[in-house]
């Protein structure tokens, strides 16, 4: 039990130093504060629809003709009732409202991936910084991209299950964390982001099963193409 928590302690320095990071930095949110977001504004224009249709019929459309000359409703907001996927976010975010929250979620993640990748703890700290607080994502965070900054900062999760599972044989602890950042990646509902990872992680999982293939370690798939480590 003594070593358990001796290996702990630096994770949860780890934690407190990127929640400090993130707090010091959106330091106004702890005052009331609130950054007005040019596609936060939008999306309420663009919902008045569903809320007139939903007022007056008593559920929601699943059909909006505000966007696009059209589109599903669930890509802008929709009722999730049973899904506990936001349970996960939440806790992601250790229960503390964006953006610190957010930006909270995406070092998190990050730091994740630098523990399986076994990078030195606090170099790990340094990269998961350095990722959360890219410019990208401080630029999509002040347009009020919501959606595509949650799945940039879960991508991490998903390369993370996959190292597990390929190059370290963890296979359930590799799946579990694949499926959670799978889970997460589809709860922040942005397809375009998540179209971009997909073509990531085929290529990183080709990548890292052709070692295991070359030593016959697996046989269900087609043998891996010389040009896949070149694509990585």
């Amino acid at each position: 039990m003594n070593h358990l928590i001796k290996q702990l302690i630096p994770h949860l320095i780890a934690v407190a130093i990127l929640v400090g990071v993130s707090a010091f930095y959106f330091a106004p949110q702890l005052s009331g504060k609130v950054m007005s977001q040019s596609d936060i504004v939008q999306v309420t224009a663009m919902m008045k629809e569903m809320n007139d249709y939903s007022q007056k019929e008593g559920r929601m459309p699943l059909w909006t003709n505000n966007m696009f000359g059209g589109m599903p409703t669930y890509q802008i907001a929709s009722v999730r009732s049973g899904n506990q996927t936001g349970l996960f976010d939440n806790l992601m975010q250790l229960y503390i409202p964006r953006p610190i929250g957010r930006f909270i979620s995406a070092m998190l993640a990050f730091y994740i991936l630098m523990v399986v990748l076994g990078v030195n703890r606090w170099v790990g700290v340094i990269g998961a910084i350095s990722f959360g607080f890219t410019t990208n994502n401080l630029v999509l965070f002040e347009a009020g991209h919501t959606s595509k900054l949650g799945a940039i900062a879960y991508m991490p999760l998903l390369a993370a299950g996959l190292l597990l599972a390929f190059r370290d044989k963890k296979y359930l602890a590799g799946a579990l964390l694949f499926g959670i950042g799978s889970a997460l990646q589809l709860w922040v509902n942005h397809v375009q982001m998540t179209y971009y990872l997909i073509l990531t992680m085929l290529i990183l999982g080709w990548h890292n099963w052709s070692i295991p293939f070359a030593k016959g370690e697996f046989c269900i798939l087609p043998k891996p193409r010389p040009w896949s480590s070149f694509l990585v």
